[in-house]
């Protein structure tokens, strides 16, 4: 949320798309959400060149939620209802850096924890005040992974391989390393007494490439080796993920590497309605970059949960209401992006229903207001054109066959 700390790469902030930093300037700009929501709908159509690279993945579902008519109404609002600090942070991948804190000013722009929605989660390491480990010191855990990672690749490549096999001295330090990790959350895992290793605990539950996961988060964790970059620096980004997914591996890791861990979990959008749940894991993980493959934990396909089951009404309401009437930043974005809602908002407090008003109601006025304007603006189009064509047929009488539309006036005609 600092918005001295600029968009652009550095040793301190690694991770940023050409995408992400016009879209951090847009906020900082002051833009409207409105206009602020396209830079996000291209950033969801590159993850389209993803392909196979995340478990599962496919892009649709994704730029179905910002582009199908209703979805995108709703993605629409659920943006809006983003302070404007707290989508900095997200975009500047500073969740950690911005909230580590329980008790800080920052965290009173977050809603509650209570009722449906979209977290986000980020790793940082205690005593850094939110931040992570420096170049340095990420080389030495990107030493662990590849460990882990061919551990896991030679159990795959033998599964049915039992004491006496020939593994080399490199492979049976990759088997310890890797069981090491194991213990560090799980004090049932026990070491092999002989080379009757097991399956690595976080080996993909796929049938093949167990360890794809892995080797893209080695990747991930590459891109910040930077020779020329200050090499004992923190990092001010840490690795964040959204919703439910699996960062046991790093942060066994991390442990193992003589790190203590710090979780940062903010809630940052309510859901009111069923559909809600899924478009903003989408959103989140859009805007924060959050999969793997992009810069950050997720490796499973966003907004794929179950509808079965969901909250009970009681709960959407309360989010609603917690949304469109708890805080301030909602309207204000909304009025920013539709400079009509001031006005039936205006008219509400004169009428003195100010504290009955409803936000919903008066955002669904304004969309009703705009296309009436659309369809009215089209109508006068097509008015013009009529007139147009009714002087154009007057001037070319003399000059065509009676009863011929001239071609110029017959294309303007025809694309009303």
């Amino acid at each position: 949320m600092d918005s001295s700390i600029a968009p652009c790469l550095s040793a301190v902030t690694p991770f940023m798309s050409d995408l992400q930093i016009q879209l951090v300037n847009q906020i900082d700009q002051g833009v409207s959400y409105r206009e602020i929501y396209w830079t996000v709908l291209r950033m969801a159509r590159d993850l389209r060149d993803l392909g196979e690279d995340v478990v599962q993945f496919d892009p649709d579902i994704i730029l179905d939620a910002f582009s199908d008519y209703t979805s995108q109404r709703e993605m629409m609002l659920l943006l809006h209802s983003i302070p404007r600090p707290v989508l900095r942070s997200i975009v500047m991948r500073m969740v950690a850096h911005d909230f580590w804190e329980r008790d800080s000013e920052s965290r009173k722009l977050l809603y509650d924890a209570e009722g449906p929605g979209a977290y986000i989660a980020s790793v940082s390491v205690v005593g850094r005040d939110g931040c992570g480990w420096s170049i340095a010191e990420n080389s030495q855990i990107v030493t662990y992974l590849e460990q882990y990672a061919h551990a896991i690749d030679l159990k795959e490549k033998d599964e049915d391989h039992y004491g006496g096999s020939p593994y080399s001295d490199d492979d049976v330090a990759a088997f310890r390393v890797s069981e090491e990790i194991d213990k560090v959350d799980d004090t049932t895992t026990e070491d092999s007494q002989s080379q009757n290793f097991s399956m690595p605990r976080f080996a993909s539950s796929s049938r093949k490439n167990k360890s794809r996961h892995v080797w893209q988060l080695i990747a991930l964790l590459k891109k910040r080796d930077d020779p020329n970059a200050p090499q004992k620096e923190p990092c001010k980004q840490c690795f964040c993920m959204v919703g439910n997914s699996d960062d046991g591996l790093l942060v066994s890791c991390l442990k193992y590497a003589g790190f203590e861990v710090q979780d940062t979990i903010v809630p940052i959008c309510k859901a009111w309605r069923i559909d809600h749940i899924n478009l903003s894991e989408i959103l989140l993980t859009v805007l924060a970059g959050s999969l793997v493959s992009v810069g950050g934990l997720n490796v499973k396909q966003p907004g794929t949960k179950s509808e079965k089951n969901p909250p009970s009404d009681r709960a959407f309401e309360g989010c609603r209401l917690h949304v469109w009437r708890g805080n301030p930043w909602f309207e204000e974005n909304l009025v920013h992006s539709y400079p009509q809602m001031k006005e039936y908002i205006d008219a509400e407090s004169e009428l003195g229903q100010s504290s009955q008003a409803d936000l919903e109601q008066l955002f669904e006025r304004v969309q009703y207001a705009e296309t009436k304007d659309d369809e009215l603006m089209r109508f006068l189009a097509f008015e013009d054109s009529v007139e147009d064509y009714a002087e154009d047929s007057v001037e070319d009488t003399n000059e065509q066959p009676a009863g011929t539309i001239p071609d110029r006036t017959r294309t303007r005609y025809a694309s009303v």
